[in-house]
Order: structure tokens, then C-alpha cells, then sequence
């Protein structure tokens, strides 16, 4: 698998991803409009070009060997050495166990261009998959509480 920084000619992609019905259901968001993901998308690849410390980041994994895109991880900074990460699988490419290789993956890309040291992800509490693959890769339970009903924080420190 290749892991790259997306850059436009991922917009749909992500769009098709990130409204499918189970990537919804397990958001806890409703599906965004074209024009709302376009904007959303173009401001954050722009923040990369415009700053040293862009505030999102999004990287795209790709499987030369079936010449198929799987997903995509997503880093957003509050600040310099603290994040939040998101998993997207092709929903047409889930159980094929490119998770764990994507997890693995963007922590490696977060930890070579990023100052991040502590990871968090936000997973709904029935996604057993998700919460699996994040507790196989080291993520711990935080001590952000848990929001009631619905989603469990998970934390990890970076290492380089």
C-alpha cells in the first residue's frame, strides 16, 4: 500500500467515502453536501500550502496491486503537539484488513512531518471493528470521558 498527501483529484473519492450510508452511521454527522465538502476541501489543502503548522492534513492510501484507492487518515491539530485522527475505508474495500496497514501507515506519516506527539480518535462505541484495530496498534483508553451513548476516546503517544 502507498500512502500520499491527497491533493485535489481525491475530492471525490472522499465525498463518495466519507456520505456512504455506514461511513454515516458510524460519524455521528449527517452527509454533507457537494458544495460543503468542495469548500471544506479546498480550504484544507490550501491550509498546507499557506502554513507551517496547517490545522488538518489528509492522506490517501492507494493499492498499486489491485490499482485501487482503500482510504484515507486525517489528522486535525488544535495545537502543535496534540491530534485528532479519522479512518476512512472505501467502504468497497472494508474486511480486506488494509485498517491496520493504513493506522500503522498515517501514524508513521503523522510522526515524520508532524510535530504531533499524542494521538486521540473519536470511535462509536459499536464499532467494534475500529475499536479493535485502534487498541491492536497501541491506543489506550483517554481520559477524555466518554460521550454517553455514543463514542469512545482512544489515545496514543507517538513514537519516532
Amino acid at each position: 500500500m502507498m500512502l500520499r498527501a491527497a491533493d485535489m483529484s481525491d475530492w471525490a473519492r472522499l465525498f463518495h467515502w466519507r456520505n456512504h450510508p455506514s461511513t454515516v452511521a458510524m460519524s455521528g454527522s449527517a452527509p454533507v453536501s457537494l458544495a460543503t465538502h468542495l469548500a471544506w476541501f479546498t480550504e484544507t489543502l490550501s491550509q498546507g500550502a499557506k502554513s507551517q503548522l496547517p490545522t488538518r492534513r489528509i492522506w490517501v492510501a492507494h493499492d498499486p496491486q489491485r490499482s485501487c484507492y482503500v482510504g484515507m487518515i486525517r489528522l486535525d491539530t488544535d495545537e502543535p503537539k496534540t491530534g485528532r485522527i479519522s479512518i476512512i475505508i472505501d467502504p468497497a474495500q472494508r474486511g480486506l484488513s488494509y485498517g491496520e496497514t493504513l493506522l500503522h501507515d498515517g501514524l508513521a506519516a503523522i510522526a515524520d512531518t508532524t510535530k504531533v506527539s499524542t494521538v486521540t480518535a473519536a470511535v462509536r462505541e459499536t464499532n467494534t471493528a475500529s475499536l479493535r484495530l485502534f487498541a491492536g496498534a497501541g491506543f489506550r483508553p483517554s481520559p477524555i470521558p466518554t460521550e454517553p451513548d455514543t463514542f469512545v476516546f482512544l489515545t496514543k503517544r507517538i513514537t519516532r
